[in-house]
């Protein structure tokens, strides 16, 4: 690191020493008004516990920032600083209620408002971004008497904002209300006096957007994905020069694009496996400080913003079946990426990525039905998610990319023959006959697609994937075991529960009712329930006998010939 800073201070020293600014397209204010609540109450007993007020320290964590030109950008920490800003205007607006201005004016100089000399005007010393700013100088930095009526709260970050100044006001209030005006008086000024040099944070100022995300990360220890989004965004902008509106635009798509998307924040994730798609295996933490190193001037910047765009879309409909963008693909691939999202295969975006924006409609088909037989294998070997594998599916993304690889037959031969990663089916029905399945979900698949092969259908997924319809039956019961099952030592019940030879499907109703029912009354449910052929291949086979190790280990031979012919990875 070229510069860093460190010190311990008080979040209001922070604020009353520098012109701080939040960059202008970080994420809003986001504090509920319980979170101020508990935010007071734990400086009130802090303040209380001092033996002599104020002498009793309570520590808020890290506020991380870069310097730029005599002033701060907030990287981390910008909750906290607004919060106590917001804190410190309702108790310099209850000294104005009192008709205390002196003591208004002493708090709104030193800790809300800085001189600028060659305006001769007083700025806010905190600014906000630019959703929040407007309404934060309007309704917060403004006495009451000087708000402007058009300011009002129009985003939820600004009724938090509001809501969180009421919480305060309230507050305040209530401790004046407890003492003597003269006491009183003292004892918002502790709170002042508190907050300036006890309620502390580590500041830590560097001059490098990449410094400040290492530092972000090391203090805090808290998920990436937020911070890596804000501090791409905050590169891009400002790498963009006189071309920022470009690339705001683009990124604002881009956001709405990915707005179908059920998690809580997708972009980072979305930015961090396109990038795998261009340049390989991406891990979160190296995510920002390789685009940092590759993009690194205006048309860089501009140019990877548009290419967030043309690739959001591809990216909402990979974690979306019912996407619209699938329309002319037909319900077979539909239904492929439905398994595929079973599956939970996010190490297949990069390759998916590429694949859409490369390959043409049919090899795309192909290619979706062929990559959920592939994962099946990769499962059943246990590396579905090992680094190897990883880098082999980001590898051969790249080469998609690059038209190196052109076509469903180059891509297997990749997966298969070059890099080894995809167990042949010698492997595979040796992995599977030791296969134990813990998702009901998964289970249901993998039974469905058996059956389509058991019955050598030439349209495969076609049985119900609806619980309602067809239910997981485990024919060795898991729990509270009945006598009928006494035979089976409990240590070994455990371990053959979860093999698939030991599950069927089942009409749910039958399911239900048969519970632990001994192995002689299941069969005789299994054959008037309207089974599938399969669970009528275990009646005709086992059906006279008993049921044990011995028999799931048969049968899930059988079905490991089966999975064989049901997962073919030779490409079509």
């Amino acid at each position: 690191m070229q510069f860093l800073d460190a010190s311990r201070e008080g979040l209001a020293h922070i604020l009353a020493d520098n012109d701080l600014f939040v960059p202008p397209y970080q994420r809003s204010y986001a504090w509920k008004a319980d979170q101020v609540s508990s935010l007071l109450e734990d400086l009130a007993g802090a303040i209380r516990r001092a033996p002599d007020k104020g002498t009793s320290e309570y520590f808020l964590g890290s506020v991380v920032a870069i310097g730029r030109d005599g002033r701060l950008e907030i990287v981390d920490g910008q909750q906290r600083l607004a919060t106590v800003s917001i804190i410190l205007a309702a108790i310099r607006n209850q000294f104005l209620d009192v008709g205390d201005v002196d003591m208004a004016e002493n708090i709104e100089r030193q800790y809300l408002l800085r001189f600028d000399m060659e305006t001769r005007e007083y700025p806010a010393r905190l600014t906000l971004n630019e959703v929040d700013n407007p309404f934060y100088q309007g309704w917060i930095v403004s006495r009451p008497d000087d708000r402007s009526p058009d300011i009002t709260a129009q985003s939820p970050s600004h009724k938090k904002i509001k809501r969180a100044h009421e919480v305060s006001k309230k507050y305040f209030q209530n401790v004046w209300e407890q003492y003597a005006p003269s006491d009183a008086s003292r004892a918002l000024a502790d709170w002042i006096n508190f907050l300036r040099d006890h309620a502390q944070v580590i500041r830590v100022t560097v001059q490098d957007a990449a410094d400040a995300f290492i530092i972000f990360e090391t203090l805090n220890d808290r998920g990436l994905e937020l911070s890596t989004a804000d501090l791409l965004k905050n590169y891009l902008f400002g790498k963009s020069g006189d071309r920022l509106d470009e690339t705001r635009g683009c990124w604002q798509r881009m956001e709405g694009a990915l707005a179908t998307i059920s998690s809580k924040d997708p972009t980072a994730e979305y930015v961090r496996q396109l990038w795998g798609s261009y340049y390989g295996l991406t891990r979160k933490r190296e995510l920002f400080h390789k685009i940092k190193d590759e993009i690194a001037n205006k048309r860089a910047a501009v140019e990877f913003a548009m290419r967030l765009v043309e690739h959001a879309t591809q990216y909402a409909a990979i974690l979306n079946p019912d996407h619209e963008l699938w329309n002319s693909f037909g319900a077979a691939t539909r239904n492929g990426l439905r398994t595929l999202k079973t599956l939970k295969v996010e190490r297949l975006r990069p390759l998916l990525l590429s694949v859409l924006s490369k390959f043409p409609e049919n090899e795309v088909k192909k290619t979706v039905k062929w990559l959920v037989a592939a994962t099946v294998r990769l499962n059943a070997a246990g590396g579905g998610s090992s680094g190897p594998t990883e880098r082999a599916l980001a590898e051969c993304a790249v080469k998609v990319r690059e038209e190196k690889i052109k076509n469903l037959k180059e891509l297997a031969a990749a997966l298969v023959d070059e890099h080894s990663v995809i167990p042949r089916d010698d492997a595979f029905r040796h992995y599977f006959t030791g296969l134990r399945v813990r998702d009901a979900k998964v289970a249901r698949f993998y039974l469905r697609a058996l059956e389509e092969a058991f019955i050598d259908s030439q349209e495969p997924y076609m049985l119900s994937d609806d619980e309602a319809v067809l239910n997981l039956e485990h024919v060795l019961p898991q729990g509270g075991r009945s006598d009928h099952w006494a035979h089976i030592p409990d240590a070994m019940a455990n371990s053959l529960y979860s093999r698939l030879g030991n599950m069927v499907l089942l009409n749910p109703k039958v399911n239900a009712e048969l519970r632990s029912t001994s192995f002689a009354e299941k069969i005789k449910a299994y054959k008037v329930s309207n089974s599938t052929r399969l669970t009528l291949d275990l009646v005709e086979k086992y059906g006279s006998g008993s049921w044990g190790d011995e028999q799931i280990n048969d049968r899930q031979e059988f079905l490991a010939d089966l999975a064989v012919k049901a997962w073919s990875i030779e490409p079509k």
